[in-house]
């Protein structure tokens, strides 16, 4: 997929609000914090690092049903979104959001029951966003789902293993988005990560005792990664499809 130069910040920023709370958490020793407050750190982080590179109108929980009114619809398209929110939503001078995230973690597929880590339906929602609108103002604006992956090594001294692991997660979800873009022909779709490929993924900690001397081994080691899936409506007649993106750190 082809991003504009201020496409290519709104990336690098995105990768600064993930940094941002990693930092946080790792000094509170904790891989991820529970599921709600996590969440809502990366958001807000997100949010913060889009807002300091200047850019014109960043909201958080923007509810989409508000600019309703604003938006200039394809022919025959039901809005179906409701009152449905984007985590982050960067809006252009009309105030529709030109640049759409949703933030996920725990994620461990793309498809499947909510509960279990996927993000199907947060990319649903960017494209019936989309979708909804007219071409070719539609192909101007990208989203974003922007997910965590996580995979503790299952005893001690078991990096290769976890290495592997996690790999294997973010292997099929890549082989997943090529079926789902496949029932999506007109959106490109590209893959990007947050780190290089052997970025984030940590061995046994190793700590010492109360007196400071004697060595022990902390928590285990684990794999905490940060990716993301881009977005756009093609209204131009090209093939849609999977592209991936270099990573951005």
């Amino acid at each position: 997929m082809k991003l504009e130069q201020h496409e290519e910040e709104m990336l690098r920023a995105v990768a600064a609000g993930i940094k941002e709370t990693e930092s946080f958490t790792t000094q509170k020793n904790d891989f991820f914090g529970d599921a709600v407050t996590t969440e809502y750190l990366l958001t807000a982080d997100v949010a913060k690092a889009l807002w300091l590179r200047q850019l014109q109108d960043v909201r958080v929980e923007f509810v989409i049903n508000n600019i309703i009114h604003l938006l200039v619809k394809a022919p025959g398209v039901n809005f179906t979104l409701g009152s449905r929110r984007f985590d982050v939503a960067v809006l252009d001078s009309a105030g529709t959001p030109y640049f759409a995230v949703e933030m996920k973690i725990r994620v461990r597929s793309l498809s499947g029951s909510a509960s279990s880590g996927t993000v199907e339906d947060d990319l649903k929602k960017i494209i019936s966003y989309l979708g909804y609108l007219k071409c070719p103002n539609a192909q101007k604006k990208l989203g974003l789902c922007a997910f965590q992956v996580f995979q503790e090594a299952a005893g001690r001294r078991q990096l290769e293993q976890t290495t592997q692991s996690i790999h294997r997660i973010e292997s099929s979800m890549m082989a997943e988005l090529d079926a789902f873009s496949k029932r999506h022909p007109n959106f490109e779709f590209s893959w990007v990560s947050f780190q290089g490929p052997t970025e984030r993924i940590f061995d046994d900690e190793e700590t010492t005792d109360s007196d400071d001397v004697t060595p022990m081994f902390g928590r285990y080691g684990y794999a905490c990664r940060y990716h993301g899936i881009l977005v756009r409506r093609l209204c131009d007649g090209s093939a849609g499809g999977v592209t991936s993106h270099p990573a951005v750190s």
